[in-house]
């Protein structure tokens, strides 16, 4: 399990990993996509994410005769600079829970959207048509919503009944 500093936030931007394996750990190695860490076998480290974006983080933690024991991984968006001055908060979807379609409203323009389980795991992605997301295919659960757009990008949170 990764422990991460904060959950997300604006770019530049400095958090802290480290790793809550429960064993008796010979080694550890991070990999940190688009992110800068002075040591990637330590417990606990430190990464600097200079540009908004969405990063991907993994952690293999190794017992003592070098077989993997454990692992985990997790997606990371972080929001540009340059969208610092749109609120984020004030997309919403509804309706929220959904069963069919979610509509979100927003003046920003969103092409595409991607839609990722509660364990950062991706599900289903398109090009958005009206504001609208078809959900019917998905099973009831929490999801974590991503639009994106020209150099921008939201997360927002749905609820998805059946």
């Amino acid at each position: 399990k990764i422990y991460k500093s904060v959950p997300t936030g604006q770019a530049p931007l400095r958090i802290v990993f480290e790793d809550q394996t429960n064993c008796n750990v010979h080694q550890r190695k991070w990999n940190f996509w688009g992110g800068q860490a002075a040591n990637d076998t330590a417990k606990q480290v430190e990464v600097y994410y200079e540009v908004g974006g969405d990063y991907q983080v993994e952690l293999f933690v190794y017992d003592t005769v070098a077989n993997i024991f454990d692992s985990a991984s997790l997606v990371l968006s972080l929001i540009p600079q340059s969208v610092r001055n749109h609120r984020a908060n004030k997309i919403e979807f509804f309706p929220n829970p959904a069963s069919t379609l979610a509509t979100y409203k927003s003046d920003l323009n969103f092409a595409n959207y991607s839609i990722y389980n509660a364990s950062g795991a991706l599900v289903k992605n398109g090009i958005l048509n009206h504001h609208e997301i078809p959900v019917h295919d998905l099973p009831a659960g929490s999801y974590y919503v991503k639009l994106v757009g020209n150099q921008m990008s939201f997360i927002g949170k749905l609820q998805i009944l059946r």
